[in-house]
């Protein structure tokens, strides 16, 4: 068992590529590592492509009873696949009740191994830029496959699935296009640039951090260990494994 909590994000190439970079500037997988750092282990499940239905048969496989204590938050941020254009792909589409249904059997599972409810977190799909996604598929040579009030209707269905279940929801969809400038979030139309990487994490923080303030980070500030004598410094640490930054005996950050 791990000594760090877990926070999984689970999803679809929108988490996949979630630790990646652009830039000087970190997607918002890794910012969520960056910021929990010493407190929670955040692990990347993303499966670049999948739909809902792709999900729910390899879930078991990724969250078990035997590790369910550990999990301090899941978020679960699929859609985008699903509401893919049905004769443009077959296989990748799933109809919207049937994705409204995948993502309650998903939280039925999770309940049923134990994770909490309050431990799990919906995202919608985000928006689309119609226009920049027509110029993108025209320039690949391949017909328009998705569409913004198409997300829109998706969004609506996790929504209500999370309702149902009583659980937290990101509403990405509407959120986004709140914001003036929300088309810049999109670096094709569909997938998130480095802007949109941002929104998603500071948005998404705000939810994950109200799970994990009260968790304390792992072993002391090395300035408390090299205030203590060296013979003592080994059961120094051994007492003082799990800390609050308010406990730091010389209030001073990590350098």
């Amino acid at each position: 068992m791990s000594c760090y909590p877990k926070v999984i994000l689970f999803g679809d190439s929108q988490t996949q590529t979630s630790f990646s970079s652009h830039g000087n500037v970190n997607s918002w997988g890794a910012s969520l590592s960056h910021k929990l750092s010493r407190k929670c282990d955040v692990m990347n499940r993303g499966f670049a492509g999948y739909n809902t239905h792709m999900a729910k048969q390899i879930l078991p496989e990724l969250i078990t009873k035997d590790i369910s204590c550990e999990v301090a938050v899941l978020v679960i941020f699929f859609g985008s696949n699903d509401a893919i254009f049905e004769e443009c792909s077959p296989k990748q589409h799933v109809p919207i009740d049937d994705y409204k249904l995948n993502l309650k059997e998903m939280a039925q599972y999770l309940l049923t191994v134990s994770v909490l409810r309050e431990k799990i977190i919906l995202v919608t799909p985000p928006p689309i830029d119609d226009e920049k996604w027509e110029k993108e598929c025209k320039a690949k040579g391949k017909p328009v496959d998705r569409k913004n009030s198409v997300n829109g209707d998706y969004s609506k269905a996790c929504f209500a699935a999370a309702k149902d279940y009583g659980i937290d929801v990101l509403d990405l969809w509407t959120l986004m296009q709140k914001e003036k400038n929300w088309r810049t979030f999109l670096s094709d139309g569909v997938h998130l640039s480095p802007e949109g990487d941002q929104f998603l994490f500071k948005s998404i923080a705000e939810k994950i951090e109200t799970r994990t303030d009260s968790t304390a980070m792992k072993y002391p500030y090395f300035r408390d260990i090299v205030s203590v004598s060296p013979h003592k410094r080994e059961q120094f640490i051994l007492d003082n494994q799990y800390i609050h930054p308010e406990d730091s005996k010389l209030n001073c950050s990590i350098l």
